[in-house]
């Protein structure tokens, strides 16, 4: 079927959301990006507020005249809003419809008044731990920024501390189910996280050193990942994420990274480890337990331990973190102020965000010239119908995308199987999020990490 959709899963860099204007044989899909330009930083949470106000006066009536665009894309996290701007980029006229009355999707802030009403709380929601910037980075996100030539303002630090409820010395969490566990105390088993260089005092190593339960077995075990991953990594980054594409384009945008093959042939039997589990690299390697148990946390930003992580997130992650001049940044103004650049980079080249317009159906009619079925436009909530000229983009989730595709309107057998498949993907479980507020009077932060990880079990 000519859509596509995320698939609901979420590395630490950026969500995924794929345009398939290829497969409707338009060649302004086979222009080349072009990275760079002149960046600038813009402190800017107006792109938000624009947002919210243009969605304000939107009438709930299904009166409102039908409206045709290229392209529509169903969501605006990250992937739907780094999907809508580039196309935007590329002269395709946009629409980003959002069932929410904030844009982010899973990354977004919202404010919350102080108890008593001293004050107001702003939040954030979604990743919180993010690669900080630096030339020459593959980072999808970043990369997605400076064709948009947008910046995000931060600040960047070099680590985060973990809790570590089962480290050495902590009470076993395998007890009769008539009692409970005794919380852990922090601080018990607390230790630093370092990016940067591992070998170098204070690196990672060190760590190891200083609270592996077998501290030589770990650094041997780690070092042999990490030669392991090397040329994987080096396979990665010859190809970045921006040079895929679902169409007979990916000849073109791949070319670049031929002559790294070329020389390295040993590499091609393991790329397909890049899109396998990342237990399928670490598990014949990775046996200390604190290691071990590490790997997996650092894979649960995800929403899995290592088996269930997709290798090529955790490839990279594991070898950008330990390159020289590596950081984490916190965006000024949270997380949500990624979702500013991304929208001032989709209303700069003329795409438009729409909020508070819940998509109800994705309309599918037959191709003319194939027969297959194609998306060509979307029903909102109120009756509303955008028709699209290319493609129909969801960056919802794999079961949401299911719920807006009827069964009646696909022609084929292998279309309804595809779409009873698609509906029934193994969902992840919930995660509660608990809000705090602290007052930050009389506190001295610089000597309190940005970022803490408390594992218990």
């Amino acid at each position: 079927p000519a859509f596509s959709c995320g698939d609901g899963r979420h590395t630490p860099c950026c969500s995924r959301a794929e345009a398939n204007i290829g497969q409707h044989g338009d060649d302004g899909a086979r222009r080349k990006y072009k990275y760079g330009g002149h960046s600038r930083k813009r402190m800017c949470a107006a792109a938000r507020v624009r947002a919210l106000a243009a969605s304000a006066s939107a009438s709930a009536s299904s009166t409102e005249p039908e409206e045709v665009v290229d392209v529509v894309v169903i969501g605006s996290g990250i992937g739907g809003l780094s999907c809508g701007s580039v196309l935007a980029k590329h002269g395709y006229e946009t629409l980003v419809l959002e069932s929410h009355y904030v844009p982010g999707g899973c990354c977004h802030t919202f404010p919350h008044k102080a108890p008593g009403g001293d004050g107001e709380y702003v939040f954030e929601v979604g990743p919180s731990i993010l690669e900080g910037p630096k030339d020459g980075s593959t980072n999808p996100l970043q990369l997605v920024l400076e064709v948009l030539g947008e910046e995000v303002e931060n600040r960047t630090y070099n680590g985060w501390t973990m809790h570590d409820g089962l480290g050495p010395g902590a009470a076993s969490h395998d007890e009769p189910s008539s009692s409970l566990p005794t919380p852990m105390a922090i601080g018990e088993n607390s230790w630093r996280y370092s990016v940067g260089p591992d070998r170098e005092p204070g690196g990672f190593e060190q760590a190891l050193r200083e609270h592996a339960e077998n501290p030589e077995l770990a650094v041997a075990e780690w070092r042999r990942l990490r030669e392991r991953m090397r040329l994987l990594s080096e396979a990665n980054d010859a190809c970045p994420l921006l040079n895929l594409r679902q169409d007979f384009g990916l000849l073109l945008t791949t070319l670049p990274a031929l002559p790294f093959y070329l020389s390295h042939p040993g590499v091609l039997p393991d790329v397909p480890l890049l899109f396998d589990s990342f237990h399928r690299i670490s598990e014949p390697i990775i046996t200390e337990p604190f290691l071990k148990r590490f790997i997996d946390a650092l894979c649960f930003f995800s929403g899995y331990p290592a088996e269930g992580t997709m290798g090529a997130a955790m490839v990279y992650c594991l070898s950008e973190f330990h390159k020289e001049g590596a950081s984490l940044m916190a965006p000024i103004g949270g997380s949500g102020a990624v979702i500013d650049a991304l929208i001032r980079g989709l209303e700069k080249y003329g795409g438009r965000i729409e909020m508070k317009r819940h998509v109800e159906e994705i309309l599918v009619e037959p191709d003319p010239s194939t027969g297959a079925p194609r998306a060509v436009g979307v029903r909102l909530k109120n009756g509303k119908v955008v028709k699209a000229r290319k493609a129909v983009v969801s960056n919802a989730t794999a079961w949401d995308t299911a719920k807006m595709l009827h069964e009646d309107a696909m022609p084929d057998e292998d279309s309804r199987t595809w779409l009873s498949e698609l509906g029934e993907t193994p969902a992840q479980g919930s995660i509660a999020h608990l809000f705090l507020g602290l007052k930050g009077e009389g506190m001295d932060w610089s000597k309190v990490d940005a970022q803490h990880l408390i594992i218990e079990d």
